[in-house]
């Protein structure tokens, strides 16, 4: 094309020229645009160097992670933050089973066992923490004692995620005493009964009260409750049992011991 003379021929050698100096040009700024990332870049790997070095200082346990299982050093925190609010938003009530946790979601449970004495408790994570880098939970006061460090302050435990049916339960009173229930029974406030959304009737249920860690055997004989949060309603007795008379409601974990 170089040696064509028409005009056509011309243009074309020029525009061919333009296309020439274009992509230069072109090559030109993406070498400047990439000389910008690579100096970044050295100094993100500066930082990220310096960081390592500074870490390896500190000491760690390691955590051995199978699947839901975890195993390292748990404390316990009590009277200095009891009713301080959580992460969670939750006030801090060092007398319930609940813990703290770097990343596991809010109202997860747990099964914390202590290897030392195989003593073990099911908490339920509403905090965030802890902060020191070899522990791997922080414990309410009730949970440290019910697996035997609240005197040694740290211990060495296991965690493992608990697959349960957690909810609220509400406990229906003297009222309905008399009355007939969903299942033709006559509520009895005296009876540990229940009531449940679709457990069939004569279900046998395990109740147990996630903050008080106390549990009680029921028997579906109902249908409610009404409200989407609660998940159970039980009698009168059921609620002694557990601890809830004065509160109303709690946090629990159901488990069917014998289906219909």
């Amino acid at each position: 094309m170089r040696h064509c003379r028409c005009k056509t021929g011309n243009y074309h050698q020029i525009k061919e020229e333009q296309a020439v100096f274009k992509v230069k040009g072109d090559a030109e700024v993406y070498t400047i645009r990439l000389r910008i990332p690579a100096f970044i870049l050295y100094l993100v790997t500066l930082f990220l160097v310096n960081f390592s070095i500074a870490c390896s200082l500190i000491p760690y346990t390691k955590e051995l992670y199978t699947g839901n299982f975890q195993v390292g050093t748990a404390s316990w925190y009590g009277r200095k933050l009891h009713g301080c609010t959580t992460a969670s938003g939750e006030k801090f009530d060092m007398n319930k089973l609940t813990a703290a946790h770097r990343n596991l979601p809010f109202g997860t449970l747990v099964r914390v066992k202590n290897i030392k004495n195989d003593k073990s408790a099911i908490v339920c994570i509403n905090d965030r923490g802890p902060w020191i880098q070899e522990r791997i939970i922080d414990l309410s006061y009730a949970a440290a004692k019910k697996i035997g460090m609240h005197k040694s302050g740290v211990a060495e435990v296991s965690l493992e995620i608990v697959d349960q049916e957690l909810g609220l339960v509400a406990w229906y009173s003297s009222y309905f005493h008399g009355r007939k229930t969903a299942s033709g029974e006559l509520y009895d406030v005296n009876k540990l009964t229940a009531a449940h959304r679709t457990l069939p009737f004569g279900t046998i249920v395990k109740v147990t009260n996630v903050d008080n860690g106390k549990s009680v055997k029921v028997r579906i004989n109902d249908r409610m409750p009404k409200s989407e949060k609660t998940i159970i309603n039980i009698s009168r007795k059921a609620a002694l049992k557990i601890g809830i008379i004065k509160t109303g409601t709690a946090r629990v974990t159901l488990d069917i011991v014998k289906a219909k």
